[in-house]
């Protein structure tokens, strides 16, 4: 930018200009910074006050040196976990062959969304073309080998992150060849405790995109190809770690975090059960879809018998409480949590009863307690979610979409018993709520399940159900309705009509 066109630009308001700048890519905003002190004070805000790290090589790189800047801390509030790339797991090379622009064919006529432009800096598919069975088999070797050095470097961090929380785990960091690595994870903990200005933290996971693993050096791959002949490989744990690694140092490093907006998928790291096994990285890529506890006997073997284990367990126990009780000084929490690939019930209730901890220790802080308006959807067990909801005494309006209680941890009747009596909502929304008692599971209040369908009045009985529970959690009505749809339907329904209420 010359400096005549930057004068002129300078005679704007300051609030303009800086509009402008947030209109702007990165290399535009950091040449008009350069261009004078002036501009360097407009454009350092816009340029610093939200950036971007991860746990990849190189990744923590900006964040530090930012930190190490006094001047340049000050603008930053927002900092954001997010992986750059990644690469799928394919089961072989026709797999990875097919799943390019390349060679990427509609399994079904009309299927294709039509050409797929190919980017800049990717081959065309006259070069690809081009390309002998040995080249492409080299290019597929060198794609394997990135991958597996992704893995490999994740293995390196969850070594190191496991001598940080266990430090008296006996394997030592030169034995393990993660000194390297530990040097940035204590780097990035030093950067997070310069940057006092930040107060907001944010993760996107980058795999879950639409995006993720289109381009890997000159080869871009199609999207449908990749959703058909590829999976997610280690991206979902490695996602995990790095959340890990990022929540320990933000939680412990700095007080100035308040606000926190995370995602996490599968097993995580909310019990020290799944916490050891996400560390235990090795262990875990022989068994990634098997229970939580597979290959604990050869752990504790491995990691020195079982006094070694129990001190590895206590530490990290310590360690992760600490990482919890943080979280109770958060204002704002927006947090989606998904158990899917979870083992059974009982897996499913060890991190229900995990998170309920760190929820509840939250709700009891000053920044949430008068909270008035909340959106629930999870998976947990009803003392969990009545103990976490009785501590919000200014709570006024609740919506509660596709909830589930785990097997035989509890039942609604008695949720909204006890919603009723110590809360004073002014207003509820319940949807596709599921419970298992003893027999067998049970679907409550959804509208298009096949029972309301079969009554002939659907529209009409079903407003009435819900209206029923509503006024009793509302304290308008003084009982509980059946709210088992059978029930509900045999002692009410035949004897309702449209414009009648049902009788208490």
């Amino acid at each position: 930018m010359e400096d005549s066109t930057a004068a002129s630009v300078l005679d704007l308001p300051p609030e303009i200009v800086v509009g402008i700048l947030t209109t702007l890519d990165k290399p535009s905003q950091k040449r008009f910074r350069l261009v004078s002190n002036v501009c360097a004070t407009l454009a350092s805000p816009v340029l610093f006050g939200h950036i971007y790290f991860d746990f990849d090589f190189g990744g923590t790189n900006n964040l530090v040196a930012i930190s190490r800047q006094p001047k340049l801390c000050r603008h930053v509030h927002t900092i954001e976990l997010r992986r750059r790339s990644g690469l799928r797991l394919f089961e072989d090379i026709n797999g990875w062959r097919d799943a390019t622009v390349y060679g990427y064919r509609p399994a079904m006529p009309g299927l294709d969304d039509g050409v797929v432009e190919v980017t800049a800096g990717s081959m065309t598919q006259q070069e690809w073309d081009m390309l002998t069975d040995d080249a492409i088999q080299r290019l597929y070797d060198a794609y394997e080998s990135d991958r597996k050095a992704i893995v490999g470097y994740t293995s390196q961090l969850a070594s190191a992150l496991s001598s940080i929380v266990c430090y008296k785990h006996n394997r030592t960091l030169v034995d393990q060849g993660i000194s390297s690595v530990h040097r940035i994870l204590t780097d990035f903990d030093g950067a997070i405790a310069r940057l006092s200005y930040a107060s907001r933290f944010v993760h996107d996971p980058g795999y879950m995109g639409d995006d993720w693993g289109i381009h890997w050096r000159t080869v871009q791959f199609h999207s449908h190809g990749i959703l058909d002949g590829s999976s997610i490989g280690d991206d979902e744990d490695i996602e995990n770690i790095q959340l890990f690694a990022a929540l320990r140092s933000i939680m412990l490093s700095t007080d100035t975090i308040t606000s926190v907006s995370l995602c996490t998928r599968s097993h995580a790291f909310w019990s020290i059960a799944h916490l050891r096994r996400l560390l235990d990285w090795n262990e875990r890529t022989k068994s990634r879809w098997s229970p939580v506890d597979a290959g604990l006997e050869q752990w504790i073997h491995d990691i020195g018998g079982p006094l070694t284990a129990c001190q590895y367990i206590e530490a990290a126990t310590r360690h992760l409480v600490l990482v919890e009780s943080a979280f109770s000084r958060l204002a704002i929490l927006d947090c989606w949590i998904d158990t899917v690939g979870a083992d059974g019930s009982d897996e499913l209730a060890t991190i229900a009863g995990a998170l309920s901890k760190v929820f509840t220790g939250i709700i009891r802080s000053q920044g949430l307690r008068r909270l008035r308006k909340l959106e629930l959807t999870l998976t947990t067990a009803e003392t969990h979610l009545s103990s976490f909801l009785l501590e919000l005494r200014f709570l006024r309006h609740l919506t509660l979409r596709r909830v589930a209680f785990l097997p035989r941890q509890g039942r609604w009747e008695i949720f909204f018993q006890r919603i009723s009596q110590n809360l004073q909502l002014e207003s509820i929304e319940l949807l596709a709520l599921e419970d298992v008692p003893i027999e067998r599971p049970r679907l409550l209040l959804e509208p298009t399940a096949s029972i309301w369908r079969t009554t002939g009045l659907e529209r009409h009985c079903y407003s009435c159900y819900e209206d029923a529970v509503v006024r009793f959690v509302l304290r308008q009505a003084t009982s509980l309705p059946p709210i088992d749809p059978e029930e509900f339907i045999r002692q009410h329904c035949q004897e309702c009509e449209p414009g009648h209420q049902i009788k208490e």
